[in-house]
């Protein structure tokens, strides 16, 4: 569901997001007080098509995250993938997959029908 204005809610939400969308190199917003950000793209998180893009690509780099860390965690230790269970998350990890939380948080709240006036 699209929505044009977020509601207190879901603008919470949202606010929640800004740290993992600090400015580009160069000083360019990154997260903009509209409801949009930008990752390799903008997304307009009002819009359900946007929130499942950039959800998708969140989920994406997890998978190729974890895939990484349990190819260096084998090479390391020598271990079968029973020993995953003792892998620490890298911080970029932890991050992914907080912005993918937030954002099925956002979802579920623009779905839901707490819409702003």
């Amino acid at each position: 569901m699209d929505c044009q204005k977020l509601s207190p809610k879901a603008r919470k939400i949202f606010n929640s997001l800004k740290p993992y969308f600090p400015p580009d190199p160069w000083g360019k917003a990154r997260w903009k007080k509209d409801g949009r950000v930008c990752d390799n793209g903008e997304f307009d998180l009002r819009k359900s098509e946007d929130k499942d893009k950039i959800q998708h690509l969140k989920r994406l780099l997890i998978g190729h995250e974890l895939e990484m860390m349990y190819r260096r965690y084998r090479e390391k230790y020598h271990l079968p993938l029973e020993g995953i269970s003792n892998m620490p998350l890298t911080p970029l990890l932890k991050d992914t997959l907080e912005i993918t939380r937030l954002l099925a948080e956002l979802d579920y709240q623009i779905e839901t029908g707490d819409f702003a006036d």
